[in-house]
């Protein structure tokens, strides 16, 4: 659709799509490949781990997407010293790159 492959949907923060609501910023060449992948499947890998992550799927066609669940992998433990305890994510405030503080949406931690 897009051209650019999966990435985080934008509204909600819940999971991956590949329609074109995206930040600008994610096409620059030291970013896109952290934000676009080939398939659904290895988006919500990568960007979701361990996490419930949605499909939206925009097909294109102009209608609204439809979300679909991906199934969540076991949880690994934990490593120690974890800044802000939930790992790097996308850094919110700029979309530029990551961050492993509190700057996250909510709708990330939620595991339905």
């Amino acid at each position: 659709c897009g051209g650019h492959g999966w990435h985080i949907a934008i509204t909600p923060s819940d999971g991956c799509s590949d329609d074109e609501d995206y930040s600008e910023g994610w096409l620059n060449s030291n970013m896109k490949d952290r934000f676009f992948h080939a398939s659904p499947e290895l988006c919500c890998e990568v960007m979701f781990p361990n996490k419930d992550c949605k499909i939206y799927d925009s097909a294109c066609g102009g209608s609204a997407p439809e979300a679909s669940p991906v199934p969540n992998p076991p949880t690994p433990s934990e490593p120690p010293g974890n800044c802000g305890g939930h790992g790097w994510h996308l850094a919110i405030t700029k979309s530029d790159g990551c961050s492993d503080g509190e700057d996250y949406a909510e709708g990330w931690l939620n595991s339905n």
